[in-house]
């Protein structure tokens, strides 16, 4: 229970795996080896995908689906969390846990492509890295997003919950009425201007 209740904490305040307490990490490797990462996964996915079939985008191109894409960007886990997991038995841990997500989202993409959804694709990564982003983006399966947003040199300053309410509030005066928000961060999923739904994706630690 302590460790779930930190596990919280620890995404609300974006920590680093290695700010995890000790006692906790046999439980969070745990939960990848044991399979409940990807029941919750699964379970998720299903819920969003539930959601979507029963709706319709208008005709106008207006309702959108904001995914954040950032989990599919991270090439690389933090070295951290690979010395930890490794120290405990599982260095493919993680690989698998992002192989399993990537294959997920990439899934539930094609399908809300398919019935119609204007996808509006997020980051944190800087406007400067937009033609390595794209090409990153369409090497792993991802094409025909609407947009894709980008943090800009003006607002280097803010913090990523500003950042993305400000996106929204955008979007919203621009006439587009938001669906859906799609993420595993909370910083994506708090603010206003969240549009009707936000799903929020588990995380593997």
């Amino acid at each position: 229970m302590i460790c779930k209740a930190f596990a919280l904490y620890a995404e609300l305040n974006s920590l680093q795996a290695d700010e995890f307490p000790s006692f906790c990490r046999i439980p969070a490797i745990q939960y990848i080896r044991a399979g409940q990462y990807a029941r919750d996964l699964n379970s998720t996915m299903w819920l969003v995908q539930n959601y979507f079939s029963s709706i319709a985008p208008q005709n106008d191109g207006l309702d959108v689906v904001l995914v954040d894409i950032d989990d599919i960007l991270t090439s690389n886990p933090p070295q951290t969390l690979l010395i930890i997991f490794d120290q405990f038995g599982c260095s493919d841990c993680v690989e698998e846990a992002k192989h399993l997500k990537h294959l997920l989202i990439l899934r539930l993409y094609m399908k809300l492509q398919a019935s119609g959804w204007p996808l509006i694709l997020l980051t944190r990564k800087s406007a400067r890295e937009q033609n390595a982003t794209v090409e990153h983006l369409i090497s792993t399966g991802f094409s025909g997003w609407a947009s894709l947003i980008m943090w800009s040199d003006y607002e280097v300053h803010m913090g990523s919950c500003d950042y993305f309410s400000r996106r929204r509030a955008e979007m919203q005066k621009d006439g587009f009425r938001i669906t859906g928000v799609i993420s595993s961060h909370f910083d994506a999923l708090t603010g206003p201007y969240l549009g009707k739904h936000v799903f929020k994706l588990p995380n593997a630690i």
